[in-house]
């Protein structure tokens, strides 16, 4: 490494090759301290550390094979003598023990997760600092500092662009040459604004705050940025994990994490795409104002089970879109569209409004327990088959899939013959898929597409979103592909 700073380190690993020396190695691991130093080695997908333990250390033995977040070891070392880091999410990877000048030597490789680079000089300097270094004149200290967060997403796009970068060139001849590229997408409000800007083949995320922001804490920061990072995962497609964050609070670089340079997963069943995202740019354009991106942020902000679970849901969306073979995909969207609409059914407590709608559901739950009660008087431990059909009335709720999708298409006032394809395509797929009947066919495609828009349509309103969405990304008609919601 040429020059040992953050951004030299960064330049590595997004490469995805590289070995750089580490010393001055602490592992906690297992209650114990083991001391050494070694080799960082740098791959598209992983930064392990094959770690030469000191000869008055001894490595413990690993005490389990699954891992939960309490099992992780930490470590904190110097990246070629200048780089301070940490990581506390270690595991171990492969050990070797060999004789060398009348002692065991042992070589463990560590997998590191995300490397936390310890700031140090002019970073660690806040506003005021800085101006103080700089014998500058002092300013009336705002009454809440400023939040400052820059990600980096490797190998990604955006659909959404208002605005770019003009780049002017001056030739002794040909006198100034000016050139703009359409790379930027603004967005701003009374709290903060951010940007997101087509640098090469990644995608950089502007968070900067603005007065009306309210910054009480660290983690109150970071709660409002993963919102934004939840919001654009959502939009775009593709797992909101970035290779590299910093953050800095008042001036001050409060941290900067690197991970390794791999591509994301990504899904093709977006709800946006350039049609919808592309508004052409102006003079001085100043952005757009509470965009798709800032009502999925809003809505992450809210800290709530409900808000959490569909985040995992999103997850989930992501991964399995991703997945190659379309019988796993189907199957998997299957069972998110059904645990989504149980999830939005409960959270807008719709059940109480269809009752009072529709009294037949409240006659089933009174024919249902009769029907209980009077098979298991009957069963016997010689009638097995009285009890396992009183099992099976038991578990039956009054509300089907088909009743809860139809209340939330009613409440979010969505087009009903829109939504009724989307619910027949997962009607068609969704037991044959769970109960492995896994045929692979063209016609599953189509049906893949139209379970993924019931899904983010459902999620969009949920978010309080109204507006043209891309509902069908891959549509046997063209006027399926874009609807208004």
């Amino acid at each position: 490494m040429k020059n040992a700073t953050a951004d030299e380190f960064a330049r590595i690993v997004r490469s995805g090759a590289g070995t750089l020396r580490v010393t001055n190695v602490i592992l906690q691991a297992e209650g114990c301290t083991v001391r050494g130093q070694g080799v960082l080695r740098v791959t598209p997908r992983a930064l392990e550390l094959d770690l030469e333990i000191s000869r008055k250390t001894v490595m413990p033995k690993r005490q389990k094979d699954l891992w939960e977040a309490g099992d992780f070891w930490r470590l904190s070392g110097i990246i070629e003598s200048e780089l301070r880091f940490e990581c506390d999410r270690v595991s171990p990877g492969s050990r070797t023990d060999h004789w060398q000048i009348g002692r065991i030597k042992t070589t463990q490789t560590l997998r590191l997760s995300t490397i936390e680079l310890i700031s140090a000089g002019w970073d660690e300097l806040t506003e005021a600092g800085l101006r103080r270094k700089l014998r500058q004149p002092r300013q009336k200290p705002q009454r809440f500092p400023s939040v400052r967060f820059l990600a980096v997403f490797v190998g990604c796009e955006s659909p959404f662009m208002n605005a770019g970068t003009t780049t002017t060139v001056h030739n002794d001849f040909l006198g100034k040459l000016p050139s703009s590229a359409v790379d930027t997408f603004i967005d701003r409000a009374k709290d903060y604004d951010f940007a997101l800007i087509k640098k090469g083949a990644d995608l950089e995320l502007h968070f900067q705050s603005k007065a009306g922001f309210r910054s009480k804490n660290e983690k109150d920061d970071r709660r409002r940025f993963d919102a934004l990072l939840a919001a654009i995962g959502f939009t775009h497609g593709f797992q909101p994990w970035p290779f590299r964050i910093m953050y800095w609070r008042d001036g001050r670089k409060v941290s900067d994490s690197v991970t390794a340079g791999s591509k994301l997963d990504q899904t093709s069943h977006r709800p946006f795409d350039e049609t919808l995202g592309m508004i052409i740019p102006a003079p001085r354009r100043k952005g757009s104002r509470n965009s798709p991106i800032k009502v999925a942020a809003q809505f992450f902000e809210q800290q709530s089970d409900d808000v959490e679970e569909l985040r995992h849901f999103l997850f989930l969306f992501r991964a399995a879109s991703n997945r190659v073979d379309p019988r796993l995909r189907i199957l998997a969207l299957c069972s998110i569209f059904e645990g989504l609409v149980g999830l939005l059914f409960s959270q807008r407590a719709l059940g109480e409004k269809l009752r009072r709608r529709q009294p037949h559901f409240d006659e089933f739950v009174r024919a249902r327990d009769r029907l209980r009660n009077r098979l298991e008087r009957f069963a016997s431990p010689k009638n097995k088959a009285l009890a396992r059909l009183a099992g099976s009335l038991g578990k039956s709720e009054p509300f089907r899939v088909k009743d809860k999708f139809e209340a939330l298409c009613d409440e979010y006032l969505l087009p009903s013959k829109a939504m009724k394809r989307y619910f027949k395509s997962w009607y068609a797929k969704r037991n044959p898929a769970m109960h492995g009947r896994l045929d692979s066919k063209l016609k599953d495609f189509v049906h893949e597409c139209r379970i993924a828009a019931g899904i983010n349509i459902l999620v969009l309103k949920a978010m309080g979103y109204s507006g043209r969405v891309r509902a069908v990304t891959f549509a046997l008609d063209r006027s399926e592909v874009y609807t208004t919601i």
